[in-house]
């Protein structure tokens, strides 16, 4: 079966179902979707910088766990690529310096997954 062949069975199947099977299933999907992370995001918007090699980016993190990042920047990086971060968590105290590589590239940034965590990242 192919792709288009495939959804259109679904969609009768589903579409055969009754309203409570359809919503068991909804709910069965749902929880089979949810967040598969090591460590929970927290949204944030602070500075970051990316040093890949001898260039340095601007950007921001959007959400940060102990484990990773999404740093919002222009910059164009290829997944696998290792990257230095530096990431002002709080404005009272120094900034987290830590190497990750990119996992995924956005059109408005990318992910990286820490090389450690960030320790007292994990209790804030």
């Amino acid at each position: 079966m192919d792709d288009l062949q495939v959804k259109a069975r679904l969609t009768r199947l589903i579409n055969d179902m009754p309203a409570d099977q359809q919503r068991d299933l909804l709910k069965l999907l749902e929880w089979g979707l949810r967040d598969q992370r090591k460590h929970g995001r927290k949204t944030c918007n602070r500075p970051a910088a990316l040093s890949i090699r001898d260039r340095r980016y601007e950007g921001v993190a959007k959400n940060i766990s102990a484990g990773g990042a999404f740093i919002e920047t222009p910059a164009v990086l290829s997944v696998g690529q290792e990257v230095s971060l530096i990431i002002s968590l709080f404005s009272f105290e120094e900034p987290v310096k830590i190497t990750g590589k990119v996992v995924r590239t956005e059109p408005l940034g990318v992910a990286v997954e820490f090389n450690g965590i960030i320790r007292n990242f994990i209790h804030t």
